[in-house]
């Protein structure tokens, strides 16, 4: 049998936490600079990260735009969708964005 109000439990957790959903369902074992940069899109309306080679900026921003996608879409009062979230992401080549 389904415990939904675990389950609604667990996805409050993670919308208060990305870096445990990313963790948890994402199955991403992010670093304590990538963490502190998915924390920073999480409570900030705008990131800045510094360039660098072979830092994994793509792959944390790959993080944030899934924790964004799944724990930011809004339901009514009957459960019901009301507001969807969209994400954009572009990058030089098709493979970079998949």
């Amino acid at each position: 049998m389904i415990d939904y109000q675990k389950g609604a439990q667990r996805i409050r957790r993670w919308q208060n936490d990305w870096n445990l959903f990313a963790k948890e369902v994402l199955g991403a074992n992010l670093d304590k600079e990538q963490q502190a940069i998915l924390s920073s899109v999480q409570h900030n309306k705008m990131t800045a990260v510094a360039s660098g080679t072979a830092r994994g900026k793509d792959y944390v921003a790959a993080c944030a735009a899934m924790c964004f996608m799944y724990l930011t879409p809004r339901f009514d009062k009957n459960g019901n969708l009301s507001k969807n979230t969209k994400i954009a992401m572009t990058a030089p080549t098709g493979r970079q964005v998949k």
